[in-house]
């Protein structure tokens, strides 16, 4: 099994998912882990089709840069 886990920074600019979808893309991960994320949760699902990851397991903490997404 491929795991990739990404301690975000910068991931609302698109230079950063373009970034990241070729990681993925290169990679092929069956699970991605991203922490910190500090996103909105219609970013999430943006960054959940640009990266064409299906399924989405998000932990919100009450402090947005906590966050934990895992794809």
């Amino acid at each position: 099994m491929r795991i990739l886990c990404w301690n975000c920074q910068g991931l609302g600019n698109p230079r950063t998912i373009h970034a990241l979808s070729r990681l993925i893309a290169s990679n092929d991960p069956q699970l991605f882990f991203l922490r910190e994320t500090r996103l909105l949760d219609n970013e999430v699902e943006s960054i959940k089709r640009q990266c064409l990851m299906h399924g989405c397991i998000r932990f919100n903490s009450n402090n947005r840069s906590n966050d934990l997404l895992l794809l």
